[in-house]
């Protein structure tokens, strides 16, 4: 076995370890951000309100956020936030 043929070997082996540390670590930042995002969009935790119908001095902001389950079953559907003024 020549000495240039295992050198190669170890640095595949070498590069192949250092891609996957990338990788675990990449998987680690997407998961984390995504489980941040989804505990964010609900409406109550962005200084909304979940109301069934939102009244004049709210607006509705159910395209960027959205109302817990448990509102959404007791008829809590619309996520109204108060307009400045």
């Amino acid at each position: 076995m020549t000495k240039k043929g295992v050198e190669l070997s170890v640095n595949v082996i070498i590069i192949a370890v250092i891609a996957l540390i990338v990788l675990v670590l990449l998987a680690f930042l997407v998961l984390r951000s995504c489980c941040s995002i989804s505990k964010g969009n609900f409406c109550e935790n962005t200084g909304g309100t979940c109301k069934d119908v939102c009244d004049s001095t709210y607006e509705s902001q159910d395209l960027l956020n959205v109302c817990s389950k448990d509102l959404v079953d007791q008829g809590l559907d619309k996520c109204c936030k108060s307009i400045p003024v």
